[in-house]
């Protein structure tokens, strides 16, 4: 949790560098009259550059706060840590090796190797469409910490705990 926090500390301060750096060099009261058909952006920035960058910046905030909520969240006393099925790491390997596939693929293809290209697309096609079928497959599976209705007890537990700690 101290290293989220740490990141945040640093966005923040990078944050407040760059309003200070820019709050420093203005003079409003020397700054001189600009047309109304000069460009008012700073150089070069482009809308979508910059929209991007704030959608960016958001989903990133976003993130930092759930992972901060969850990290928070594991240090109470009453925290039933979920027990993680042995498909989730199945299919972490399947994506990260579909990634490899299809990064070494898309090389190939920028370097103009087309020896490469059908044996990548195939072996990432099939690492790709082995991730759904795999996991529609045994989501149908019941296992040994669900009960009849399909529902994780340990789930149930945690809501149980949560509307006795609300009420």
């Amino acid at each position: 949790m101290e290293f989220i926090l740490v990141i945040v500390a640093a966005m923040l301060a990078g944050l407040i560098g760059w309003m200070l750096k820019q709050s420093f060099n203005t003079q409003p009261w020397v700054a001189e009259a600009v047309s109304e058909t000069a460009n008012q952006a700073p150089l070069g920035a482009n809308a979508k550059v910059v929209g991007l960058t704030t959608l960016l910046a958001v989903i990133t905030s976003f993130f930092a706060l759930i992972v901060s909520a969850y990290a928070l969240r594991m240090d109470f006393g009453d925290w039933i840590p979920l027990a993680e099925p042995r498909l989730l790491w199945v299919n972490t390997v399947l994506l990260i090796a579909a990634s490899i596939a299809f990064q070494w693929t898309r090389n190939a293809a920028v370097r103009g190797v087309a020896a490469r290209l059908r044996p990548g697309l195939l072996l990432t096609g099939v690492l790709t469409i082995a991730l759904p079928v795999r996991s529609r497959g045994r989501s149908r599976e019941p296992s040994p910490g669900h009960n009849e209705e399909g529902v994780c007890s340990s789930v149930l537990r945690l809501f149980r705990l949560t509307r006795e700690t609300l009420v």
